[in-house]
């Protein structure tokens, strides 16, 4: 079994299920309230303005959208870390600026920033932004918004945005302002991680894909002669699904290319530490059985993370 030794500081967080089909926040403040009493560092929501249909597996399908969604998640939680994994260039940045800057304030400096490019075609078109030119658009969204945050005044003129005297006021409460996470696992998101990033946060990343892309992000940095923030954040979303021995007998996998946290206690726990082992500071749960998440988020407590 892991040792406080072996795995110090690993921190577990919780993919909320805003955009899961659920249609009532009635079992949903149930759910974040769940993950803060059982000590879970963090909630963190997904970002969809349509609706997919994989998703959709309840009896009244429904979608939150993320940011509304994280300011409800700091009024009905008192310690918890609130976080997006991750918010995709669907909005205006001096819009989003203000908003995340006031659920900042709201929350007494919970929130923390996870932000990618997207992957459903279909809400980049309703919306305006060129489906192949999202990644531009999100470098210079995140641009804007660590200058607004960190400037009384900006000025910007870019290939989507231009800004004249904007500001956001009173600036954020953390400092130099919330923490953002970049999420992917492509070159322009290593990229995006050097340049603009304060941590790095894939998604169903197996071990191998992290040390690679740590390896990557790290290359970059040093050939742009950047230094890597001694308080760089490793955080990994994963797919999770907790079964029993009793259940029958679960597939034979290859820890190294495991995408998933998915098996008995014992095998998530070995690929858990694998994990720790290349230095992830958090591990984010996502269960795939919607509808389940009280009883799961308990069961992961007890037999999972009473081992670290």
């Amino acid at each position: 079994m892991a040792t406080e030794k072996d795995v110090p500081k690993l921190k577990f967080g919780f993919q909320f299920p805003n955009v899961m089909g659920y249609s009532s926040f009635d079992r949903l403040r149930k759910i974040a309230e769940t993950a803060e009493e059982l000590s879970f560092h963090s909630i963190w929501t997904s970002d969809h303005v349509l609706p997919v249909e994989a998703f959709q597996k309840l009896e009244r399908p429904g979608l939150y959208e993320s940011v509304t969604t994280l300011a409800y998640l700091a009024a009905v939680t008192e310690k918890i870390t609130i976080g997006s994994s991750v918010l995709l260039p669907l909005r205006h940045p001096l819009l989003l600026a203000t908003m995340l800057n006031t659920i900042d304030h709201a929350s007494s400096g919970r929130l923390k920033v996870g932000y990618g490019v997207g992957w459903y075609k279909p809400e980049f078109q309703n919306v305006g932004i060129p489906f192949s030119k999202r990644g531009k658009v999100a470098t210079e969204q995140l641009q804007i918004l660590k200058k607004l945050w960190t400037n009384s005044s900006v000025n910007y003129n870019g290939e989507f945005y231009t800004l004249e005297n904007a500001r956001v006021v009173p600036q954020p409460l953390q400092k130099p302002h919330p923490p953002i996470l970049i999420g992917g696992a492509s070159k322009q998101s290593y990229e995006r991680t050097v340049e603009i990033g304060d941590g790095w946060m894939p998604f169903a990343a197996s071990a191998d894909e992290v040390r690679k892309g740590m390896e990557e992000i790290r290359g970059l940095a040093s050939s742009r002669k950047k230094r890597l923030k001694d308080d760089f954040l490793l955080y990994v979303d994963l797919p999770t699904t907790l079964k029993s021995k009793a259940s029958g007998a679960l597939p034979k996998v290859d820890d190294e290319k495991e995408e998933t946290l998915t098996g008995d206690a014992s095998t998530i726990t070995r690929r858990i530490e694998r994990y720790v082992s290349l230095g992830v500071h958090q591990i984010i749960v996502e269960f795939e059985r919607p509808g389940n998440e009280i009883e799961d988020l308990k069961s992961f407590n007890t037999e999972i993370r009473s081992r670290f």
